[in-house]
């Protein structure tokens, strides 16, 4: 006969899950598995099934967070004694957060993109170019120029431009 994997907790972290699945100023992720695994750790450990009908979560989430609590919970539980409420609190709560994804890589380095910032704050026609504002144009030409980059698209550089633009000193915006 089957038996679903059995997930345990001490009564601290029974008490702060259960905090934090009743919270309305937590992230609603958090919540969510939290209210999961004390519906676990209350109910018996009933099967992945039954917590599948109940909380409207697919197979795979289910089986996702009891087996996650099942490999961090002894981790936790050997940091209770020697840890602060509040630290302990968050290491509960950093359990229940979504692990670290791979992503693409970016594709340009922090110091392309400031070696960009700084090639805008400069005068155009400081550097011969006959015009007064840059464009992305331009400043994708002058990107390639002078290799620091080997190739980037103008949106590129206008979507860089767009989401970190520079601010003005304090001092010139009163002016």
């Amino acid at each position: 006969m089957f038996t679903p994997k059995v997930i345990t907790c001490t009564l601290l972290q029974l008490e702060i899950l259960g905090k934090l699945s009743r919270s309305t100023s937590e992230k609603r992720r958090i919540s969510e598995r939290a209210e999961l695994l004390v519906h676990f750790l209350e109910n018996g450990n009933p099967s992945s099934l039954k917590a599948v009908k109940q909380f409207g979560k697919g197979m795979s989430y289910v089986k996702k967070w009891r087996d996650r609590w099942q490999v961090r919970q002894p981790g936790l539980s050997a940091l209770e004694p020697a840890s602060k409420p509040r630290e302990y609190e968050q290491a509960v709560r950093s359990a229940l957060d979504d692990e670290g994804r791979s992503g693409k890589p970016s594709t340009y380095t922090e110091e392309q993109v400031c070696l960009l910032y700084a090639i805008a704050c400069q005068k155009p026609e400081d550097l011969g170019y006959p015009i007064t504002d840059w464009t992305p144009r331009e400043l994708r030409l002058e990107l390639i120029g002078r290799n620091i980059v080997w190739d980037i698209s103008e949106s590129s550089v206008a979507r860089f431009l767009k989401r970190g633009r520079p601010q003005a000193p304090p001092d010139r915006l009163l002016a």
